[in-house]
């Protein structure tokens, strides 16, 4: 006996399982870019200390997040378009472009400025917590179940 089963529909809905793997993981990986902006830029990050008036001291001791006396530090923190490294695979990059975010991250001993990290914390602060893993996971459901149920 030799039966014959075809149904269109069960396999166009597999075929197009790799690509909403696929979307579902960039999707997820921008969602993570953005909370890692909001880690760096947030209460524990960027605005811990707030605003302080140019030529004052800063109330941010070494090794803590920098005191701004202007906003440009924090609005310079950017996250990048996720680019595709290869299937379900891709990379997003969350940095500040502001020119002396270096200096602020790593400090300049030999002019005496101290490192007060932001980026390095933030990232430690996700890793940590495994807050980002458990937002990528959730990401990653909601998408796939919005196109296989």
């Amino acid at each position: 006996m030799e039966a014959t089963f075809n149904d269109n529909g069960a396999l166009k809905h597999f075929n197009s399982l790799p690509k909403h793997i696929d979307d579902a993981v960039k999707k997820a990986v921008d969602f993570a870019g953005a909370e890692a902006v909001r880690e760096m830029t947030g209460k524990q990050g960027l605005s811990m200390y707030g605003r302080h008036k140019k030529g004052t001291p800063t109330p941010s001791p070494a090794g803590d997040p920098p005191a701004q006396v202007t906003t440009n530090l924090r609005k310079s923190v950017k996250k990048f378009a996720a680019h595709r490294i290869g299937f379900g695979n891709y990379s997003v990059k969350v940095m500040p472009t502001a020119i002396y975010a270096k200096a602020q991250e790593l400090g300049l001993p030999e002019r005496g400025l101290p490192a007060r990290p932001f980026v390095a914390p933030a990232r430690n602060r996700l890793s940590k917590n495994k807050r980002l893993e458990r937002m990528f996971r959730h990401t990653m459901y909601q998408e796939l179940k919005k196109h296989h149920g």
